[in-house]
């Protein structure tokens, strides 16, 4: 696993400890009043994910899920903040290691007025970055579809 030098990581002998953040960006198409979200696809990967990166050094979770966000999905205009929806901790050993993983990640809720063009950014490990209507997303997400619709709760909840 690489780390870039200003993530926010600690070490300590075989345990890591990691701070991330995520969000889920939706999209409300104003005539159909379908709910589209925005997602990835990490090269290799025949799964969809929601933006994530680690914390900088400095930064707040909010301020680095707009910029993981943002970064990603190489949007032109920067998302609204909806909501705060949850943080998320767990542990895993990768490999022959021997080191323990220990991640908390901050999830967001964001909303675009636009249906901005998404692509991948270059140089990433991402292939693809794509507005996914709400229902197939459920079906295509690798994982966190419970966050999914916990988000969408969220979203409408503040909209009205």
């Amino acid at each position: 696993m690489n780390f870039h030098k200003d993530d926010r990581i600690q070490k300590d002998g075989n345990k890591i400890y990691h701070e991330s953040a995520r969000g889920f960006v939706f999209y409300e198409d104003p005539k159909t009043h379908k709910l589209f979200v925005a997602l990835i696809k990490p090269k290799g990967s025949c799964g969809l994910f929601i933006s994530k990166g680690h914390l900088k050094n400095n930064e707040t979770p909010l301020e680095a899920a707009n910029r993981e966000i943002c970064e990603e999905l190489s949007l032109m205009n920067k998302p609204v903040f909806v909501s705060n929806l949850a943080v998320d901790e767990y542990s895993f050993t990768l490999d022959d290691s021997g080191e323990e993983h220990f991640k908390k990640v901050h999830l967001f809720v964001f909303t675009l007025d636009t249906k901005d063009q998404l692509s991948p950014p270059v140089g990433e490990s991402i292939s693809d970055a794509v507005w996914v209507e709400f229902y197939e997303a459920l079906k295509d997400m690798a994982y966190d579809k419970d966050n999914l619709l916990r988000a969408r709760q969220i979203y409408y909840l503040n909209k009205y």
